[in-house]
């Protein structure tokens, strides 16, 4: 599935609390391929918006998890 034609992915945004307490901001992709991308401050999540309106590149350093 492409995304090539669609270049703005829709999001939906969290805060998530791992189990040591940190918390993270969470950005859910809610348009394919719905991953879970976790930051640690909202710098890098703004970062990672600008970098990902191509619809290919994933942020550097970013801890992903992808729904299954």
């Amino acid at each position: 599935m492409s995304t090539k034609s669609n270049p703005y992915r829709s999001y939906l945004m969290r805060l998530w609390t791992d189990s040591n307490g940190r918390q993270y901001t969470m950005l859910e992709r809610i348009t394919y391929p719905y991953d879970r991308f976790y930051f640690s401050s909202l710098d890098d999540m703004f970062l990672f918006l600008i970098i990902d309106r191509d619809g290919e590149r994933d942020p550097p350093g970013a801890d992903t998890v992808t729904k299954t």
